[in-house]
């Protein structure tokens, strides 16, 4: 078994983080210190940038190296787990927890996906191969492969891209039980009753611990109990979503984020007017980080986030590394 390299880092926050390649029998371990509010993958460095502060007054921290050349890194929703695709196509599950990183054996993981949906708290994913996705459950601590689910949205592709794929027309629900996609102008669903088509739609997305989603469609946006029931649709906004590429509710349920091709909107679950949240930005998605959500990919520019407040979301940059 290869033993886990230690790096040295600085900046405004100084930790060791060590990790090597994982053995037969033992996991690999490192160190992560500080508080962080999100993590977000450097793509031309090829490490994990953790962004530190509050909203309005973040910075981003040292790259967080895994000790091994990586293509991409989907970190979860709830920062306790990620699964990241080497350049040699392997596929590594790993774990965060406080000051300890480590990396996880999952059996049956050997398959290269190209591109990696969490659902909303981060204890499921599927791996997105193709023609089919493979679901992974037990997040963050003991991941185990699930069922694999065909995809109405095939495609031919050349599974070891150097950048991840933007799977957005998925949604997981957080059991693993439910899929969503969005093709062709529909919502189908995949689940314990097989598939069928949910509504139209062009995106999707499941609340936080059920079966309930939201549905983006013409320029608005519905509210569906229990999909895999068809419990019943309320209209929460019948316009100004257009063009969306990203929709997800709050940590609590409770409110609905929409971005789209005129900005971002706040919908309540219970009913009212949109509202919507002033960003000097164009969204290129909607992408739970903690308790915010991240607005784009690191890149030349600012990282743009939407911070969901206790009363009035906003959005605020993190200035960019180049």
């Amino acid at each position: 078994m290869r033993e886990g390299k230690s790096i040295q880092m600085r900046g405004l926050r100084q930790a060791a983080f060590a990790l090597g390649c994982v053995g037969i029998a033992a996991a690999q371990q490192g160190n992560v210190g500080g508080p962080t509010s999100g993590l977000v993958f450097d793509q031309v460095a090829g490490v994990l940038r953790p962004v530190l502060g509050v909203p309005g007054g973040a910075t981003l921290g040292d790259g967080l190296a895994l000790g091994y050349p990586v293509n991409w890194v989907a970190v979860a929703p709830s920062l306790d787990s990620a699964v990241a695709l080497g350049q040699d196509g392997s596929l590594h599950f790993v774990r965060l927890s406080g000051n300890i990183v480590s990396e996880l054996q999952v059996a049956g993981a050997s398959s290269t996906p190209r591109g990696v949906v969490y659902s909303p708290s981060g204890t499921a994913a599927a791996l997105v191969y193709a023609s089919q996705a493979q679901v992974v459950t037990g997040f963050p601590d003991a991941p185990v492969m699930g069922k694999v689910l065909p995809l109405e949205s095939a495609v031919n592709t050349h599974v070891r891209t150097a950048v991840r794929p933007a799977i957005g027309n998925l949604a997981l629900s957080d059991d693993g039980a439910v899929l969503l996609e969005a093709n062709g102008g529909s919502i189908h669903v995949a689940g314990s009753h097989g598939r069928s088509v949910l509504t139209a739609g062009s995106m999707a997305a499941f609340a936080p611990s059920g079966h309930d989603a939201v549905i983006a469609k013409a320029s608005g946006v519905t509210l569906i109990r229990d999909v895999d029931g068809a419990d019943g649709a309320t209209v929460l906004a019948d316009s100004g979503v257009d063009e969306p590429v990203g929709l997800a509710f709050s940590a609590d349920g409770a409110t609905v984020f929409a971005a789209g091709a005129n900005g971002i909107v706040a919908l309540s679950v219970g009913g009212g007017p949109a509202t919507p949240v002033a960003c000097a930005c164009t969204p290129a998605g909607l992408v739970a980080m903690g308790r915010l959500f991240r607005l784009n990919d690191l890149g030349e520019g600012p990282l743009w986030v939407l911070d969901p407040g206790n009363a009035s979301p906003r959005t605020a940059f993190v200035p960019g590394l180049r």
